[in-house]
């Protein structure tokens, strides 16, 4: 289905690329990310956080909270206006895309493998100390 929705869409030349394990070079082209009513796929939104490409997403299952963290803008999920709304916003603020894009970096840097190991090892190294 999907190799016949692009020449059905007139989009000119495109390529069906398959599964794609790494998906931070695609996700680094684009301007801005959205996950629109689907909890399960806000992956995608927060994998574009943290390659640097801010979100637009609605307030279901946990995606306000996650998103309030400055890396994006979160829309309601019954008001399609308002989405367009972030969308436009977002698609003529290069200042506003910017500090959304350095955000979703800052915390690619803050929450490293490393980074959360030490976290939980010094949380288990230190829990009984305070009794």
């Amino acid at each position: 289905m999907l190799e016949v929705w692009p020449r059905n869409w007139h989009l000119g030349s495109s390529h069906i690329l398959g599964q794609q394990l790494d998906v931070v070079p695609f996700l680094s082209a684009a301007d801005a990310s959205s996950c629109l009513l689907v909890p399960r796929t806000a992956h995608v939104a927060v994998a574009g956080v943290l390659a640097g490409v801010p979100a637009i997403v609605t307030d279901v299952g946990g995606m306000a909270e996650w998103f309030g963290c400055g890396a994006g803008i979160t829309v309601s999920a019954t008001d399609p206006a308002e989405m367009a709304d972030a969308i436009l916003r977002l698609a003529t603020n290069d200042s506003e895309r910017e500090l959304f894009s350095a955000m979703g970096t800052g915390i690619q840097k803050r929450f490293t493998l490393e980074a959360m190991v030490d976290a939980y090892m010094d949380l288990y190294q230190n829990s009984g100390s305070e009794t």
